[in-house]
């Protein structure tokens, strides 16, 4: 243990005295003998099937079209094969060939307005987020 002040007049240097470790308290053997009562652990309860989030099995897309009409469009999986331009609301570009979205007869120009039946984001980025959410449980094609 060291010990100093601060507001001493004197500045005659302070040896430092280190204490020995206090001796631990011996126990009698009569209170060894005596028997530790172990508590159990609680198990974590592991979720069941019924408990676990639904994954969705499809997706539906409502775009809205050129002439003014819209379309709800569902798919069953990914990946859909759509490329939208880069601003909102998202615009589908161009759609690949083979997709889920050629095989559901998805157009350039058509507008994505609701994922899932929720309206789209505002912003590019949410947009985008939305969309990957929306299908990131369905399974691959």
């Amino acid at each position: 243990m060291f010990c100093a002040c601060c507001a001493a007049a004197d500045t005659t240097p302070i040896e430092a005295v280190t204490a020995p470790p206090a001796p631990l308290p011996v126990k009698e053997e009569a209170e060894q003998a005596e028997p530790v009562m172990k508590m159990p652990i609680p198990e974590t309860p592991q979720p069941t099937l019924e408990e676990k989030e639904p994954e969705p099995e499809t997706v539906t897309f409502q775009f809205l079209l050129p002439d003014g009409t819209t379309k709800d469009i569902v798919v069953n999986s990914k990946p859909l094969g759509l490329d939208f331009y880069k601003s909102v609301p998202l615009t589908v570009k161009r759609v690949k060939p083979d997709a889920c979205a050629e095989v559901a007869e998805v157009q350039p120009q058509w507008v994505l307005k609701k994922c899932g039946g929720e309206e789209m984001k505002d912003e590019l980025k949410d947009a985008m987020a939305q969309l990957v959410k929306a299908v990131q449980y369905l399974k691959q094609r």
